[in-house]
């Protein structure tokens, strides 16, 4: 006989993609355009009223994705609460006096245009887990050899369909192979673009690729919690090549400052090793802020021994590379963050889109 469980609640935590389905439906269900068209006015008529959350409950029963939502009251709530804490909403207190739920809310999201053909402007509210899971299908490994015939590998970023973001370096120290296997497909590079003095290159790729819903890069800042993606060489693993990328956590610990051979660069604790460079480094707000490129070391001399010093692991400034990529003899734009966005009544209006990982 199977055991009852003694809690009413469930315990296991919400897969991934259905807390960003609920978080998205959050956003739009107390968004004010939302309030009015359910309740027949127009937005601009009168203030809208704060929705109850029992209601949002009722809401996602009726839509039939989320299974035992009565059990999920207390991750739901909590969502909300992550959802406020990051200014996504904002509360009052019930008037139903709902222990469980006791909170009515207004949705003040106001993602930019760019960010809002996707889902990533929620990756604070859903953390680094989803990060992983909007950023690391867009992550690929390219492959070739070196002059001696040996295997090496790099990273690279699909920022769109026919293009792929690398160092400059990882394309120089090996012949890429014209086949690569990216996103689960063969597909062909016909193309690769180097910029004279940047450590940026772009491949081009006949077949269509899927970059990442909402992918927007941005300037890193001090201090900012950042994920350093990347297809580093993991030893004694049967895969010679790997499938997923690695993550790994840190923050900016350095603004970006010029080298002595006249880079630009910025620097992070999350360590790289090699095989990462040319993956992204993705702030915990959902932005690209820069690009893995080598890491700033130097030999110690001293009479006994010579040793190396701690490594400091250096990046590209998203900044730094939205301009190289312009400068280059490609169709490619790096799709960069303005916030100059345009106000149009009929369109931003609206809440923000269904969350996706790709494009399709």
């Amino acid at each position: 006989m199977e055991k009852q469980s003694d809690s009413y609640f469930l315990l296991e935590p919400l897969d991934v993609w259905i807390e960003a389905y609920i978080a998205m439906k959050a956003a739009m269900y107390f968004h004010p355009s939302q309030i009015a068209e359910r309740n027949h006015e127009s937005v601009h008529s009168e203030e809208p009223q704060p929705v109850e959350s029992r209601e949002f409950v009722e809401y996602l029963k009726s839509e039939g994705v989320v299974e035992n939502v009565d059990r999920r009251v207390h991750q739901i709530r909590h969502l909300l609460a992550r959802m406020e804490t990051q200014n996504l909403l904002v509360s009052y207190y019930s008037l139903q006096q709902d222990m469980m739920l006791p909170k009515r809310y207004f949705c003040l999201a106001q993602p930019s245009k760019q960010r809002k053909k996707g889902a990533l402007w929620l990756s604070r509210v859903l953390g680094g887990r989803y990060i992983y899971e909007m950023i690391s299908p867009a992550v690929v490994q390219i492959v070739g050899i070196n002059s001696d015939g040996d295997s090496r590998a790099g990273s690279g970023i699909v920022f769109d369909p026919h293009h792929v973001l690398t160092c400059k370096h990882v394309v120089e120290d090996m012949r890429v192979n014209e086949k690569q296997h990216f996103q689960g497909a063969h597909v062909t590079i016909n193309r690769t673009v180097k910029h004279p003095s940047i450590d940026v290159a772009v491949l081009s790729v006949v077949e269509e690729l899927r970059p990442t819903k909402g992918l927007v890069f941005f300037r890193p800042e001090v201090s900012q919690t950042i994920y350093r993606f990347g297809h580093g060489r993991v030893p004694n693993t049967k895969e010679l090549s790997a499938v997923e990328p690695t993550i790994e956590r840190g923050e900016v610990t350095f603004s970006p400052k010029i080298t002595y051979d006249d880079s630009e660069l910025f620097l992070y604790s999350a360590v790289s090793r090699p095989g990462d460079s040319g993956g992204p480094i993705v702030s915990d707000d959902g932005y690209v802020v820069g690009m893995t490129t080598t890491r700033l070391e130097e030999t110690v001399e001293t009479n006994r021994e010579v040793s190396m010093d701690h490594p400091h692991y250096a990046a590209i400034p998203s900044d730094i590379i939205t301009n190289a990529v312009k400068e280059l003899d490609t169709s490619a734009c790096i799709p960069y963050e303005t916030f100059d966005d345009v106000h149009v009544e009929d369109e931003d209006d609206r809440p923000p889109d269904s969350p996706s990982p790709c494009t399709s």
